[in-house]
């Protein structure tokens, strides 16, 4: 079977009884969630999905939009639609998994077992910040540096910023310019996580994820920035939610 680029499977396991595809934040690639493995029970299979642009598909451009990635990513995780399967988004990330969700839904495909989403306001609330994407490339790569998500010494490495530099305003592109289109709300949980000192993630902002299920709704509040995610109690809380499946 030729390998899948869009799909990263750090610990294959054939045995689980669920797949977690989880969609990373603007910047972020797979790695991010390595080690994410110890962490989750042994019955989920951990699939991180890898946009253009990033680890093995540098050369790949980075896409410009939202709508733009949700069809391809739908066509890539298609054929892995036989098991139960969970999403998990953060920030960028989680308007992709969320519109990835509502795309499966349209192609009458299977669906998530449940939905979670961290560091990342409800679709339909407007980013009340001008937008940093049009930046020059200082102002610009000094906004991203203030969200925490990049380590110190990579921004200090200056070939490294150039060469992170076209994916970095792709993604914060595409989500900035991202605009919700109304729909029927999912018909399954939807989980999310926000931290208490994340000003891209407000608490009324992400309580109004309510607005798109049917079923159940739930809002952990974490103590953190908007890399509260990296931190263990998240971890901890998220592995014993995954344990319920």
């Amino acid at each position: 079977m030729q390998k899948n680029p869009w799909i990263t499977i750090p610990q294959p396991n054939p045995r689980a009884k669920m797949r977690l595809f989880c969609f990373t934040f603007a910047g972020g690639g797979t790695a991010f969630f390595t080690n994410w493995v110890q962490s989750l029970p042994l019955t989920i299979e951990l699939c991180p999905i890898r946009l253009p642009g990033r680890e093995s598909r540098l050369r790949e451009k980075p896409y410009t939009s939202i709508a733009d990635i949700v069809g391809p990513v739908a066509d890539a995780i298609a054929p892995m639609l036989d098991k139960p399967f969970l999403f998990y988004g953060h920030s960028m990330g989680g308007v992709v998994s969320y519109e990835t969700a509502r795309e499966l839904k349209r192609r009458n495909l299977a669906e998530p077992q449940e939905l979670f989403i961290s560091g990342c306001r409800a679709a339909h609330v407007l980013d009340p910040d001008p937008p940093i994407h049009p930046l020059p490339d200082d102002e610009f790569l000094a906004a991203v540096a203030k969200l925490n998500g990049t380590p110190a010494a990579v921004m200090a490495n200056k070939e490294l910023v150039q060469l992170l530099l076209p994916l970095l305003r792709g993604d914060f592109t595409a989500i900035e310019t991202y605009r919700y289109a109304g729909g029927e709300p999912l018909n399954y949980p939807l989980t999310v996580f926000s931290g208490d000192n994340d000003p891209k993630a407000l608490v009324d902002h992400m309580e109004q994820w309510g607005e798109h299920t049917t079923a159940r709704f739930t809002h952990h509040r974490m103590a953190g920035d908007h890399f509260f995610i990296q931190n263990e109690p998240f971890l901890k809380l998220f592995g014993q939610l995954l344990g319920q499946f």
